[in-house]
């Protein structure tokens, strides 16, 4: 995890937050920033994910029920 991205969008900086100690952005912030919605890019990440191109720090989870109300309430 040598490389480091600097995001000077602060709707972007926004949307990241660290859970289990990686940062990651929620479906519901990717789809609006791609303009689709959240259950379409669900959809196109199950179908197409040889087309991502996901690292092992760059994966797909689902959060539990704590995190999810961490993160709502920040």
């Amino acid at each position: 995890m040598g490389n480091s991205v600097v995001i000077k969008d602060k709707d972007t900086q926004n949307s990241i937050y660290t859970i289990r100690g990686v940062q990651v952005m929620l479906d519901e912030a990717l789809a609006e920033m791609y303009g689709v919605e959240t259950k379409r890019l669900n959809e196109q990440v199950r179908r197409n994910s040889e087309r991502f191109l996901l690292t092992n720090a760059q994966v797909f989870q689902r959060l539990d029920s704590l995190e999810l109300k961490q993160i709502h309430t920040d």
